[in-house]
């Protein structure tokens, strides 16, 4: 992600880009993986003035994802998780709202379906099982299973690669985590 493309960047630094890496085999998937060498998934960033080098990549990794010219569009979201109306402490009818704005928010006027995918550069969004998020972190991508893109993760899955804030603040990348999950 060249995050001077971003119109909103919050507390991401204004310019460089941010390069995420993940090993999903269905086979051998992991929930989480930490951003150390060797692990399944990585973060990497590269400051302002830094253009990433295409390179080959080994040969067990050659299975690479298809372009797809993205947009990024600022929007807003809420905190999507399944237990929202009970975090908020909102009684049953006012829970009932709260999930049907925040699934049109993220899904629009067509709802979820088993075929739409959603991808997000920060955002209040969940993984697809809605668990809640860990407190203190923030979204840097979540790429959902996407066959126009080559991502199929399992039945349905997402991976999202979260950075505790005051760890971004610090500029400590190793910090970041993957999180797998699905259907």
């Amino acid at each position: 992600i060249d995050l001077a493309e971003l119109p909103e960047r919050g507390p991401l630094p204004e310019g460089g880009w941010l390069l995420f890496f993940a090993d999903l085999d269905n086979d051998d998937a992991v929930d989480e993986a930490d951003n150390e060498p060797g692990a399944k998934a990585r973060v990497f960033a590269l400051p302002a003035g830094t253009d990433p080098v295409s390179g080959t990549p080994p040969a067990a990794l050659r299975e690479v994802l298809r372009d797809r010219p993205v947009a990024f569009e600022p929007q807003l979201t809420l905190p999507d998780p399944y237990d929202a109306a009970e975090h908020f402490r909102l009684d049953p009818a006012e829970g009932e709202a709260y999930d049907a704005v925040a699934l049109w928010l993220r899904f629009g006027d067509d709802g979820w379906s088993p075929d739409r995918c959603d991808h997000w550069v920060l955002g209040g969004v969940t993984g697809v099982q809605g668990h809640p998020t860990e407190a203190g972190t923030l979204l840097l991508l979540h790429l959902a299973s996407d066959s126009e893109l080559g991502f199929e993760f399992l039945d349905g899955g997402a991976i999202q690669f979260r950075i505790p804030a005051d760890a971004l603040a610090a500029n400590n990348w190793r910090a970041a985590r993957a999180l797998a999950d699905s259907c």
